[in-house]
């Protein structure tokens, strides 16, 4: 990318950032909020709202000076893949906040809470009274805090695009839901950054030819995803897509083509097309997600646990697989279990293994399909289509390899980068796809497993990609044959067993706008076991046979395979995620920090205000719960003479009015004493010589009620010292006092329990 700029959204009243609503919220109308429980506006539909300024704007321009190439340039044409168009993410709050929720290890709820609350809103009906059935509550974004947008140019923009998209981004003062109805006011402002994505050589390719069966080189790409990836299955509906678990070759060789092709600026008629897609020359193997610094694999399928296993929430378990039958028959009647997940890593006696995080969010088009010709289209009738992206989330690190058997000026243009940003996937002109990149070559493949030394007799194989097989006739076949298996290898070779599932794959073609034919597949995760009748495997022939593949579009990632001479693993450790920061993976012990695809999101002039708003509230909320649990067990403890509620409402009106004063303005706490003496001097001179003595023959507990007060206007609360500030006393104990004499008022705890005052 070429340039950059930063879309600074400050809110200028409450908004509704609308979208899939929040699993951890309880309004009718929530908001689009993150992994973190903070709310954001997707690029898709801040995109969505500067073409709509941007096109008002060209509207009252000249016949002669009307924009609309810019326009197309700038925001795409629908129906089409715009390589061209900007590329806009989602608007976020301050990288300063996210560090902050990190840092003291806050939820989702906490973060919600703190930046958002609830409005109630009725319907009126014609006589002027509240709609039966019509209240609602929508949860909103508070005023004054500042989201920030980052944008991509794929290319140097003329001064004519680059003057109408500031003139967008100022014009845009509505974003949200009920724009109509005073929320979502907002004020925009464009920065252009300075720097360009920059080239950092790393030297030529590693040649690997000591290496048994070697010929080539590996390229590692680590891959850092900034935001959500949309690679979608190929099966689907109309208006939902289901995400793959990892980055397929075909999808990284496209963004590496097109990303070279920018960088050396060549044409697309002079691509090297016959070194690039040639699998005998440049291979683009799937990127599957790193576990503890390991590039993961596809999870075997033939793991089994017991039933009782599966229900304990240990981490570590112990597995058994079903190619063993002597050892599998040791849980045959425990009722077995087979054990999911998405990928996997060998390590030391045991298997590694996690899952891939993934995330949805509903899209709304206003477009008319233009690609569907019938009634509507007729009429002239735009239809809105809501439709859901199941996507890949952001914050995780995935690793592929790009294996290169002979040179080219693609490949030696990859081996000298160091860094480098890429969009992968689908809808990356919309908030979606931005991933950094790091580039390193491996004198070996990251494939070869560490081979037993003892021969066993047997051979595993691995399908660590789809397969796509056919037999010596052309028929599709699910497994390889063993003849031609053992041809491979110097060996004769016999099928003893197998677990094997098979799934319909395919592909997208964006140049071409259309889909590649579906293949009945051998899904990733599949493996077989072999019986060696004759022959010693041969580990440099094993090499090359995982090396080159097997299969159909082994350019694309398709065709991986991982040979083995036992499968010595009967542990299994589930892998977390270890929080990656905004690009960095120097926490889960890596070298590398993404500097290429990172955008700073904040400004130091407002970062420390808007987060010390945040920690007043979670203070607020925190107070907040301290002061019901104490006041909720006070109740309880009331005892003694009993009391009118005339004279609790004098005690309540006390406690309130000095409440009142603190909120008005500077207080000091001697005040608050002094009000509170007076007060009981006055009790004790009017029940000096009185039989009944009123408020004085009161107990809360062990206390009388008036060294209860004294004692309650004395408490130091205990919360975290970063939630800590000024204020906290007297105004909580006073807060505590005014709810604990409400309560008694009105005859009722704040869980709604009545108040028995005997």
């Amino acid at each position: 990318m070429s340039r950059r700029a930063i879309i600074e959204i400050e809110l200028l009243s409450e908004a509704v950032f609308g979208g899939d609503g929040s699993p951890i919220g309880t309004a009718d109308i929530e908001i689009q909020t993150d992994e973190c429980g903070l709310p954001y506006l997707a690029g898709r539909t801040l995109k969505g709202l500067l073409r709509e300024q941007a096109e008002w704007y060209n509207h009252f321009l000249p016949p002669d000076e009307r924009l609309d190439g810019e326009i197309a340039r700038l925001f795409g044409k629908p129906w089409e893949d715009n390589h061209e168009a900007l590329r806009i993410g989602s608007a976020k709050l301050a990288d300063a906040i996210y560090d902050f929720a990190r840092r003291h290890q806050l939820g989702p709820a906490d973060m919600l809470e703190a930046v958002t609350h609830i409005r109630s809103m009725t319907s009126i009906d014609e006589t002027g009274k509240a709609a039966e059935g019509t209240l609602r509550q929508a949860r909103v974004v508070k005023p004054g805090f500042v989201f920030y947008a980052p944008v991509f140019a794929a290319s140097d923009l003329t001064e004519k695009e680059k003057l109408l998209l500031e003139k967008a981004v100022k014009l845009l003062r509505h974003v949200g839901l009920m724009r109509n109805r005073g929320k979502g006011e907002v004020r925009c402002r464009l920065k252009w950054l300075d720097g360009r994505d920059s080239v950092v050589p790393v030297g030529g390719l590693e040649r690997a030819d000591s290496e048994p069966g070697a010929k080539g080189a590996y390229m590692e790409l680590t891959i850092f995803a900034h935001e959500p990836l949309k690679i979608s299955q190929v099966l689907g509906t109309s208006d939902s897509s289901q995400a793959l678990g990892h980055i397929p070759g075909s999808v990284l060789r496209g963004a590496l083509v097109q990303a070279y092709l920018q960088a050396t600026g060549k044409p697309a008629e002079e691509l090297e097309t016959e070194d690039i897609f040639d699998p005998r020359k440049v291979q683009f193997w799937n990127g599957y997600l790193v576990l503890d610094g390991k590039r993961g694999l596809p999870f075997a399928q033939h793991l089994f646990e017991t039933k009782a296993d599966s229900k304990l929430p240990s981490k570590t378990r112990k597995i058994h697989q079903v190619l063993d039958r002597e050892r599998f028959a040791a849980i045959r009647h425990q009722s077995p279990v087979r054990i999911s997940r998405d990928v996997m890593a060998f390590g030391a006696g045991r298997l590694l293994a996690g899952n891939v995080r993934t995330t949805s969010s509903l899209h709304l088009s206003l477009l008319e399909d233009a690609r569907r010709e019938g009634r509507f289209a007729r009429l002239g009738v735009n239809r809105t289509r809501i439709y859901r992206y199941e996507a890949l989330a952001a914050g995780q690190v995935f690793r592929a390899v790009v294996f290169a058997r002979e040179s080219s000026p693609f490949t030696e243009w990859l081996s000298r980068q160091r860094t480098m940003m890429l969009w992968l996937g689908g809808a990356r002109n919309s908030g979606y796809g931005r991933v950094s990149v790091a580039v390193k070559s491996l004198a070996f493949s990251p494939e070869w497993p560490d081979w037993s030394k003892k021969h066993t007799g047997f051979l595993y194989v691995l399908a660590a990609s789809d397969w796509i097989l056919r037999d010596r006739q052309g028929k599709p076949c699910s497994h390889l044959d063993p003849d031609w298996l053992g041809e491979q290898l110097g060996v004769e070779l016999e099928l003893e067993d197998q677990v094997v599932q098979t799934r319909l794959t395919g592909g997208y073609i964006s140049q071409w706008q259309a889909y590649q034919p579906s293949h009945a597949a051998v899904q990733a995760g599949s493996i077989y076991k072999y019986r060696v009748l004759s022959g010693v495997l041969d580990e440099r022939k094993m090499k090359q046979l995982m090396d080159r593949g097997v299969g159909a579009r082994i350019n694309e990632g398709y065709g991986r395979l991982v040979l083995f001479e036992d499968w010595p693993f009967d542990e299994l450790a589930d892998w977390e995620p270890a929080d990656a920061g905004n690009g960095s993976m120097e926490s889960r012990g890596e070298p590398w920090h993404f500097e290429e695809g990172q955008v700073s999101r904040g400004d130091p002039a407002t970062d420390d205000g808007q987060i010390d708003r945040i920690r007043k509230r979670l203070a607020q909320l925190r107070l907040e719960e301290i002061v019901r649990e104490r006041v909720n067990r006070w109740i309880g403890q009331v005892h003694g003479e009993r009391v009118g509620k005339s004279k609790w409402g004098t005690l309540w009106q006390i406690s309130s009015e000095l409440l009142a004063d603190i909120q008005a303005g500077p207080f000091a706490a001697e005040t608050v004493i002094d009000r509170w003496t007076r007060f009981w001097e006055d009790v004790d001179r009017r029940t000096e010589n009185k039989r009944n003595r009123g408020l004085n023959g009161v107990r809360v507990g062990q206390w009388s009620l008036k060294e209860f007060i004294f004692r309650v206007l004395e408490h130091e609360y205990s919360i975290d010292d970063w939630l800590r500030s000024d204020g906290i006393s007297p105004y909580w104990n006073l807060r505590e006092l005014e709810l604990f004499f409400r309560q008694i008022v009105r005859g009722q705890t704040a869980t709604g329990k009545k108040v028995s005052l005997s």
